[in-house]
């Protein structure tokens, strides 16, 4: 079961102070918070308009507009009231005005698609395509639907125990396949995540349209675990995972002396060995 990423932007556009949505788990719908269903358990709320952040948005795109004399004049423009009124006015003056809502759309998608990852809900990203005038012929074919096609995007984001929910299945997997603990369930991956976050450790997952595919932990400056699940495999993520990590101050990798593969990988990555001795304490005889 999956929803349709448009869906969720047409509910957030119609987010206000007085109107928000909800997902209808159980009917796969989305819903108003005014419907008798809204309080049940089975319906996770929609990003409200405190979240959503109209303003914000067009701070941001303001400072990526690359004409100095529009950037200024929308600059001036949200200033003091009637800010959103005054700000279309200025972009339909600079001739921005598609540019504008191309953007905010994006933004709106990226929140949408943000909040399905934090609760662990895959979702189609549909991208409908222009044809021709001529492709149809409508005297005989007026029910043809739109050809569409369903865009990947993958997202790279913090876990926290908000969005933990999603990846828990992720480090299962993980401990299964690596032979931690072969007959993990989804309370061992999720007492994982949730040991990893107590010990206050940096963990990123990869998620495609809501999916999660792979994940990292790093310790202090070090990288511990990382696992991307075989199918999502030669495609680069292990690497960008790798990557937000050293952004936050990763650089290292304690690896098992049996993990060729994984030496081989962070070794492809820039890491190089560092000789150390690690001693364990056994039985003595």
């Amino acid at each position: 079961m999956s929803i349709r990423l448009q869906d969720i932007v047409d509910a957030l556009e119609r987010t206000d102070r007085e109107h928000s949505f909800f997902y209808d788990v159980r009917n796969d719908r989305l819903i108003r918070e005014d419907e008798t269903s809204a309080g049940s358990e089975e319906c996770i709320p929609l990003p409200d308009y405190r979240r959503i952040d109209d303003y914000g948005i067009m701070e941001d795109y303001i400072a990526q507009v690359k004409d100095s004399e529009a950037r200024e004049w929308l600059g001036n423009a949200i200033k003091g009231k009637g800010a959103f009124r005054m700000f279309r006015a200025v972009c339909d003056r600079f001739g921005l005005t598609e540019d504008w809502y191309t953007f905010r759309e994006r933004e709106y998608e990226d929140l949408a698609a943000d909040w399905c990852v934090e609760n662990g809900l895959a979702y189609e990203d549909e991208v409908r395509q222009e044809e021709p005038e001529d492709f149809y012929d409508y005297e005989e074919e007026e029910d043809e639907p739109e050809p569409v096609q369903v865009r990947k995007t993958m997202k790279y984001s913090p876990v926290t125990r908000k969005n933990m929910l999603g990846v828990t299945l992720l480090v299962r997997d993980y401990l299964k396949e690596t032979g931690r603990n072969r007959d993990a369930d989804v309370m061992d991956g999720q007492n994982m995540l949730e040991e990893a976050l107590k010990d206050e450790c940096v963990v990123y997952q990869a998620a495609e349209n809501g999916l999660p595919a792979g994940f990292a932990v790093g310790r202090n400056d070090c990288l511990i675990d990382l696992y991307v699940r075989p199918e999502y495999r030669h495609r680069g993520i292990g690497t960008a995972l790798v990557k937000q990590l050293e952004a936050q101050g990763v650089h290292a990798a304690d690896l098992r002396p049996d993990n060729p593969a994984g030496e081989g990988f962070l070794q492809a990555n820039g890491y190089v060995n560092v000789e150390y001795i690690r001693l364990g304490k056994g039985e003595q005889s």
